[in-house]
């Protein structure tokens, strides 16, 4: 046990942070990756009071909707849960993910009872997302073949799938990076994300990454970057096992 609460994340005191790991008797370590489900629909419910029953109505996209009722009616409302109907038809696609509970449902409940009329919460979508019905951007970045015709419409799921094609666009909006995968293959999450730390370490610090790079490695110097620059940003100098491989910790 610490005596002494000790944090550092970004900022505060490395040593007594060291050192307190030192002392204990005990240490566990895990790894979390930074994969976090994210649907591409924005959420959104209606809420609704029956006065003639006596019975709140939710409607909602999700994959718990006997969770959803407990918790809300007996937590949140503080009513039996035959008071309450959660009716979730059109979940999207989710794998597992969307089973959280959020506010806007017993607000929008509250505030249907509160008004005797239906309430409806619903999100705005805060990213860019591209309509495509021509195929012309699925055409233009080889998501689909060229000769696959010029319309989205009357196609079907058998011909319709585009190739597994990442894009990672930096705040310039030139494309940086591209992955594609057959539509057989899955995506390499942990691989997206290792190339998206490495192109932001060569836009930030004009460093490049050697062949299995991990977040927190070494990294080499640019060859963009002079020797008499790299001196400024790298006192403390680098290992040059070949004159063009300048390899120095990776900067934070």
């Amino acid at each position: 046990m610490l005596v002494q609460p000790v944090l550092f994340f970004t900022v505060g005191d490395k040593a007594a942070v060291e050192a307190a790991f030192a002392w204990a008797h005990n240490v566990t370590r895990l790894s979390f990756n930074r994969i976090t489900a994210a649907t591409m629909e924005p959420r959104g419910c209606i809420g609704e009071w029956d006065d003639r029953l006596r019975r709140f109505t939710l409607y909602v996209g999700t994959q718990r909707p006997h969770t959803a009722r407990a918790d809300v009616a007996r937590r949140i409302l503080h009513i039996p849960e035959t008071q309450l109907r959660v009716v979730a038809g059109e979940v999207g696609g989710s794998f597992g993910m969307k089973g959280g509970h959020y506010p806007e449902y017993a607000l929008a409940l509250w505030a249907s009872r509160k008004i005797e009329r239906p309430v409806k919460w619903s999100h705005a979508v805060t990213y860019p997302l591209i309509g495509d019905p021509q195929l012309k951007i699925a055409k233009l970045y080889d998501m689909l073949p060229e000769g696959i015709g010029d319309t989205s419409e009357g196609r079907t799921p058998a011909d319709n799938a585009t190739v597994r094609s990442v894009f990672l666009i930096g705040p310039d909006k030139k494309v940086k990076a591209m992955l594609t995968y057959p539509m057989t293959s899955g995506r390499n999450f942990d691989e997206v994300l290792r190339l998206l730390d490495s192109c932001q370490l060569t836009a930030k610090h004009q460093v490049a990454t050697p062949v299995n790079w991990k977040p927190g490695e070494d990294v080499i110097i640019a060859g963009s970057v002079s020797d008499d620059q790299a001196r400024e940003k790298y006192p403390g100098g680098w290992k040059a096992p070949k004159p063009y491989l300048r390899i120095v910790p990776q900067p934070h």
